[in-house]
């Protein structure tokens, strides 16, 4: 019919085929798929590459979509293992192997103290250590021992007043200052003695203050169990936490405490 729209008749598909840019259109669409749709999806999170092919179907071309849109990290960035849940190693309180103590340097009187009552844990997987660590460790401050009876009377029940505060407890930690892990990196315990920083915090005396402190870890391997070597070196203000200086001549006290741990953490069956 002249005057009218001209009809323009489409090329010529082979059977199945789709337009050009419609197959994403096609897969999440309703109706029957093409025999063969070809679809490739891939999604990319640190070092890991998904990529599914859906042959036929809305349902598999839908999964792909989704798994390419959201996918998250298969497997923590740089550790080249998948991710494990954290394993937990236990403090013992009195074994042999465990120690805290305590130096005071006052210029009129320096002494020291002791107690090997440690207890707690650590959650942490040895071959893949994260930005932050499973810590709990819990002293029992009345069985500190100066070496004289009446000094250790003083202390606990007119500055430590244990019976109010009987323990000092470290929570926490978050790994600081390793440059890799902050990146989403991992950091692998091995025999060799390594330092890491720390931030956790320090109950004592009913006061909770940071914490941050470098950490020497050494994995054991020999044996039944695996076990986590730990040491480190720290000072603690009394006044920081509201402790009061005794100032009577059986003991003088000095401000600022130097306090040394060493314990060993034992893998839990």
């Amino acid at each position: 019919m002249s005057g009218g729209p001209a009809l323009r008749l489409a090329p010529r598909r082979p059977p199945g085929a789709l337009p050009a840019g419609s197959a994403e259109r096609h897969a999440i669409g309703s109706g029957a798929a093409p025999a063969a749709l070809p679809l490739h999806l891939a999604a990319r999170s640190g070092r890991i590459a998904v990529a599914l092919l859906a042959a036929a179907g809305p349902a598999r071309a839908c999964l792909a979509l989704l798994v390419a849109l959201g996918a998250g990290p298969l497997l923590p960035t740089g550790t080249g293992r998948p991710a494990a849940a954290p394993i937990r190693f236990e403090i013992v309180s009195g074994a042999p192997e465990n120690l805290v103590r305590f130096e005071s340097r006052a210029p009129v009187e320096s002494f020291s103290g002791k107690t090997r009552a440690i207890r707690g844990w650590i959650e942490v997987d040895p071959l893949a250590i994260g930005d932050s660590v499973g810590v709990f460790v819990e002293v029992d401050l009345a069985d500190l021992d100066t070496g004289i009876a009446l000094r250790d009377k003083h202390m606990r029940e007119n500055h430590l007043e244990t019976d109010r505060y009987p323990t000092a407890v470290f929570r926490g930690a978050r790994v600081q200052g390793d440059p890799a892990v902050e990146a989403g990196a991992s950091r692998r315990l091995t025999a060799e003695p390594q330092g890491i920083e720390i931030e956790g915090e320090l109950e004592l005396h009913g006061v909770r203050r940071p914490l941050r402190l470098t950490v020497t870890l050494a994995l054991r391997t020999g044996g039944e169990a695996r076990r986590i070597e730990v040491s480190c070196r720290f000072p603690v203000s009394l006044a920081e936490h509201a402790i009061a200086r005794p100032r009577f001549l059986v003991m003088k006290l000095a401000d600022r405490q130097e306090i040394a741990v060493t314990a060993t953490a034992t893998e839990v069956p």
